[in-house]
């Protein structure tokens, strides 16, 4: 199943990866997973392969916007990559 797929089928929604993003950015130690489509994604694996959303992640001068977007955009990458 294609990202596309998921997303048609109602498997993969904005609000389950902005779940997935809260749950990285309350505690980044604890497993946040975004399942769908029989698919798991493990947000810190996500964040930690793009080099642009570990440094918006670790840097606490940006903004929880900014933050959530670096993840948000990390976690997209990985799903179409």
């Amino acid at each position: 199943m294609t990202v596309g797929e998921a997303y048609k089928a109602k498997l993969l929604t904005w609000e389950r990866i902005d779940r997935a993003v809260s749950a990285y950015l309350a505690d980044s130690s604890k497993l946040a997973v975004l399942e769908f489509g029989g698919k798991r994604l493990d947000v810190a694996a996500a964040v930690n392969a793009n080099p642009w959303a570990r440094v918006f992640v670790s840097d606490r001068g940006f903004t929880q916007e900014q933050q959530r977007m670096a993840v948000r955009t990390a976690i997209l990458l990985e799903l179409v990559g």
